[in-house]
């Protein structure tokens, strides 16, 4: 348990940065529970998902907490003044591969194992809200497979609403810490039926669900089909 009562988080070790001082009234941080800082509480409308937590979470909110998209430090310190940890982020830390899509979209650390200040251990959040508070990072990677990796269960599948192996679960493993997909579900005559990913950016494994339907929300008809998994 630590108690966080005037600990500060900055944008610089120099009295002249910026700076967001934690509540003066005691304040513990249970083990295993997280403390999240943000500029009000909207961030639950953000982050609907936080409602539903049954405990882990405290909020602090400050009006003043900015962060730039151009780049900034983050400088987190005891109320002694020692810095616990700090950073230098940089826009440059985003998949470049994203362009500009990048908007709405956190820079979450790959391995909180790793350096904080090694830029090659933070890419952009793959997760569809932007990032993920109080959750996994999208993009955490304990390891790198070796080799790619797919598998599909269950195989075969009957998508007749019956209740029993109605999904298809495509699960893929990639010797990369962030890729951009495409996957397509093929017919044995070579025609395409459905588009399950397109051009998205993805961490090294994860899983995607094919439902039985085509592009045109029509079921398939009953064979083989063929997945047609990229990564780049």
């Amino acid at each position: 348990t630590v108690d966080v009562q005037g600990w500060k988080i900055m944008d610089a070790s120099s009295s002249s940065g910026n700076r967001i001082q934690f509540p003066k009234e005691s304040l513990l941080l249970l083990p295993n529970h997280f403390l999240v800082i943000a500029a009000d509480s909207s961030f639950f409308a953000q982050y609907p998902f936080l409602k539903a937590s049954t405990g882990g979470l405290t909020l602090v909110t400050h009006r003043d907490l900015s962060l730039n998209n151009s780049g900034d430090d983050v400088v987190l310190t005891d109320p002694t003044n020692t810095t616990i940890d700090s950073l230098r982020y940089s826009p440059s830390w985003h998949n470049p591969s994203l362009n500009t899509s990048t908007v709405g979209k956190s820079i979450e650390r790959i391995n909180p194992s790793f350096g904080s200040s090694d830029g090659r251990n933070w890419s952009t959040s793959v997760a569809p809200a932007g990032a993920t508070p109080l959750q996994t990072n999208s993009i955490y990677t304990q390891g790198i497979p070796a080799a790619a990796g797919l598998s599909l269960s269950p195989n075969p599948f009957s998508p007749d609403n019956d209740g029993f192996e109605d999904i298809l679960a495509i699960t893929y493993s990639l010797p990369s810490t962030i890729s951009m997909i495409r996957v397509r579900c093929f017919d044995v005559q070579g025609r395409l039926v459905r588009t399950l990913a397109n051009n998205e950016p993805v961490a090294s494994s994860g899983t995607l669900l094919w439902n039985g339907l085509d592009d045109n929300n029509r079921r398939v008809r009953i064979g083989m089909y063929i997945i047609l998994f990229e990564a780049f």
